[in-house]
C-alpha cells in the first residue's frame, strides 16, 4: 500500500495534507483498514497486514477515522489483534473521542473522533440497523463537524461508501 515495487514508501494524500498543517479524516463503510482508505493515508508492505495498517493510522493520527473493522483494534477475546495492543485505548489516549453506535456519534462533540461501528464491514443500507450503524451521510456530517473545529488551515476528508463494490463482488444487485 503506497509502496513502490522496489520497496520505497510514497507520500500519500493525507500524509501530504497533514504535513501542510491540514486536519485529516477517513470515512468508509468497509473496514477502516481496507485498501482504499489505507492507500490514501499510510504505507504498508501488505494491504492484508491489518494490524500494521491500524498501527500506521495511530502514528499518522488522523483527526477522524470512521467505519467498520473494530476486530483489528482489540486483542482476543474482543478482537483479533495478535500483538495484544488495545488500539481503541491508544487512540483515546491521543485525544480521540471513541463512538461505537449511531447515538454516540450524534452526541459526539470532540475535534478528534474514532468511530468503529462493526467488527468487519458495515452492513449494506438495506440491512443496516440504524441504531447501531450510522449512514454514510451521518458519518460525513459528524466528520465535517469535528474537522471544522480548530481549522485554521482547512482539512482533507476521504469519504468512501464501499457497499457498491462489495455488493458487485458478490453479484448482489439488491
Amino acid at each position: 500500500v503506497s509502496i513502490t515495487p522496489d520497496g520505497k514508501p510514497q507520500r500519500t494524500l493525507l500524509q501530504a495534507a497533514k504535513a501542510a498543517g491540514k486536519r485529516i479524516g477517513l470515512i468508509t463503510t468497509a473496514r477502516v483498514y481496507d485498501a482504499t482508505p489505507a492507500a490514501f493515508s499510510i504505507n504498508a508492505k501488505s494491504r492484508r497486514d491489518y494490524e500494521a495498517v491500524v498501527s500506521a493510522y495511530l502514528e499518522l493520527e488522523p483527526d477522524v477515522l470512521m467505519g467498520g473493522g473494530a476486530d483489528h483494534f482489540l486483542p482476543p477475546p474482543a478482537g483479533e489483534r495478535k500483538d495484544g495492543r488495545d488500539m481503541i485505548a491508544a487512540f483515546r489516549a491521543r485525544g480521540h473521542e471513541v463512538v461505537r453506535n449511531t447515538a454516540e456519534l450524534g452526541a459526539g462533540s470532540a475535534a478528534r473522533l474514532l468511530g468503529l461501528f462493526a467488527d468487519e464491514d458495515m452492513a449494506f443500507e438495506l440491512d443496516r440497523d440504524a441504531s447501531r450503524e450510522p449512514s454514510t451521510a451521518e458519518m460525513t456530517a459528524a466528520a465535517l463537524k469535528a474537522l471544522s473545529q480548530q481549522n485554521a488551515n482547512g482539512f482533507v476528508l476521504l469519504v468512501e461508501n464501499e457497499n457498491v463494490d462489495t455488493a458487485a463482488h458478490a453479484n448482489d444487485a439488491a
